[in-house]
Formats: structure tokens, sequence, C-alpha cells
């Protein structure tokens, strides 16, 4: 005997829909439920509306901000998840393990909707970690970069932008090479220069003013025409380094 017929959801499982609007036959029919006129018959009033007075909201001071822009976000990378990918021959320990090696073996989404700022090591699985591998990526954890070192391996810490990881990630889609950027926001050389977290730019001296520009005593112009300004003294050239406003006449006196 077949039951096919006698099937049906559980008793709760699907719930009616109330009709609003549809006539005084119902109970939510004519006014739907909201009454005789008034602000809440007409429109939606939303939960912070107190009635015209002013709201709590604006009657304390607000002290801080969050920047949630400048917000970096990293894509987790389990040590396990790397030794797991060495063991099935998807990754080769003898040579650095990079942004690109860990995109094409599936272990991190970093462009597209999922676009981050590159991918941070995390230590879960630390313990399966069998060989010395080099591993360079944007970020680490301590643990991580304890666990690493314990096997006699190397973490670098590295600056990537959007471009630089579209670049890595893919580069058939781009027709010549792309020079990785360096960091400029103060947070990210602060970052990258820590021996602590193994940045790449730790121990290095700061650029000077010609090599920071390029140029001995010259200054490129911005609007990227053949016309270059000198720097005729040293006055001028250490108000442009205090960041003082400089008028042009004293670039061509």
């Amino acid at each position: 005997m077949s039951l096919l017929n006698q099937l049906s959801d559980n008793k709760g499982a699907q719930k009616v829909r109330t009709v609003k609007g549809r006539g005084p036959g119902g109970s939510k029919g004519g006014t739907a439920g909201r009454g005789q006129k008034g602000q809440k018959a007409r429109e939606s009033i939303p939960n912070w509306f107190e009635g015209g007075q002013t709201p709590i909201t604006k009657i304390f001071p607000k002290r801080g901000f969050q920047n949630v822009v400048s917000k970096r976000k990293y894509v987790p990378v389990n040590l396990g998840d790397i030794q797991a990918r060495i063991d099935d021959g998807r990754l080769d320990s003898t040579k650095p393990i990079t942004v690109k090696e860990m995109y094409d073996c599936g272990l991190a989404r970093i462009t597209g909707s999922g676009k981050k700022n590159g991918i941070k090591i995390l230590s879960r699985g630390a313990g399966a970690l069998k060989q010395p591998v080099e591993i360079v990526a944007s970020s680490a954890s301590f643990g991580a970069i304890e666990n690493i070192e314990k096997v006699g391996g190397k973490f670098e810490a590295r600056y990537f932008n959007g471009l630089a990881l579209r670049y890595l990630t893919k580069p058939e889609k781009f027709e010549r090479a792309v020079k990785l950027a360096e960091p400029t926001s103060r947070r990210d050389i602060e970052y990258y220069s820590d021996e602590r977290r193994h940045g790449y730019i730790a121990g290095k001296e700061r650029p000077s003013f010609e090599q920071y520009y390029n140029y001995k005593g010259k200054v490129r112009n911005t609007n990227r025409k053949s016309v270059e300004t000198e720097f005729v003294d040293y006055a001028s050239r250490k108000a442009f380094e205090n960041n003082r406003t400089v008028s042009f006449a004293e670039f061509t006196q």
C-alpha cells in the first residue's frame, strides 16, 4: 500500500500568511489592524522614534570613532591546512609558499567579491607540521610564527595592495609585469618594520629624500609633463620635507 498520499508536514511547519486590507469580512480587513487615522495608521514609524522629542542618541555626546574603511581584512589560512596540501602533493615544501601557491591550491580566495587585504597564517593544526617551510604572506599570528620556526621554517610578512593581489593570483590578465607597491600608511610601515612580526622591511633604513623620489635634487612634476622642478637651495628642500607651504617663486629664484 502506498503512503505517498498520507505524507504531510509536521504541525506548525507552515504558517498561513495573514491577509490584510481585503475587505471587512476578515479580522484584518478594512484598516488592516491599524485603527482609525493617526500617524501610526498612515506610515511606518522606526523603533528609535520618540514622538518628536529629542532622541537619546542626540542628547549625549560621542567620543572617538572606528575607521571601518581602513580596517584590514585577511583570509585566514591554518598551518594544518598547509600541511594537508603538502601531503596531497598540491604544495611543494621545498619552494617558498606565497600567495600565488595558496591561491592555486584552493587555500584562499582573495579576489572577486570576497577580496581581502591578503592572507594571515594561523597556528591551528600546527602540530601536524612536519618539515620546514618558507611562507610569505601578509600577516601571521605569533603562535604561527613560533611553530614555523620550531620545525626550522621561515616566515616573512609582506605588504600587498589590491593590484598586487590581482596580479599575483591572475597574472595572465595583465599585459606586463606590475611592480609591487610599498606601504604608505604609518600603521602599515610600523607593522612591516616590526622584527617580531617578521616584516620584510624590518632592520632596513628609511629611504632618504632623494631615494624616495628617485631623483637627486629634483622632483617629478605631478602632472606628468616633461618639465622638472629643481630645488635650488637647501632651505626650499627642508621646507618641503617639513611639510611647509612653499610658493612657486621660491623654486624659480
